[in-house]
């Protein structure tokens, strides 16, 4: 349960980790956490998404409506995170793993405040969308890195 009782706020604060399901994965790769304080983590954000509303009022031309409540908890949860983060190889070599023919376990994502104490967010049966596009420029670029959830839960 979160407790926002802190009168402050910093990015450092927080973090996400990625737990493999996936025996092989979790024997080449294990869990990634990134957040928390750090120069090499290079995050800009951490979003997590509904992709449905609970609730949707549908209207009729003769005045009457209708409430609809959706109970889906289908959603996304994406970090921006640089692309010279000592993060980006590890996060690479997991979305590639979904690129092979071989079927591997979803993924659960969890985020926490750095101490672990406070779970924000925890979100089960999730895939990576695709690798983040690749963007060249005068300076290093952040990259989306998307994962599509089956179900997630806010706190």
């Amino acid at each position: 349960m979160v407790r926002w009782s802190k009168m402050t706020y910093a990015l450092s604060d927080y973090q996400l980790t990625i737990d493999c399901n996936d025996p092989e994965m979790k024997r080449a790769i294990g869990s990634i956490t990134i957040g928390g304080d750090g120069e090499q983590n290079a995050l800009d954000t951490i979003s997590v998404t509904y992709k449905d509303n609970l609730w949707e009022t549908e209207s009729y031309a003769t005045g009457a409506w209708v409430h609809n409540k959706n109970l889906s908890r289908v959603g996304t949860i994406k970090l921006n995170l640089n692309m010279l983060s000592d993060y980006t190889g590890q996060l690479t070599t997991l979305t590639k793993y979904y690129y092979n023919a071989k079927s591997y376990k979803a993924l659960t994502l969890t985020v926490t405040d750095r101490a672990g104490n406070n779970t924000m967010a925890y979100a089960t049966d999730c895939f990576p969308e695709k690798l983040p596009d690749l963007s060249l420029q005068a300076s290093a670029q952040m990259n989306e890195w998307t994962f599509t959830c089956g179900q997630i839960e806010c706190y």
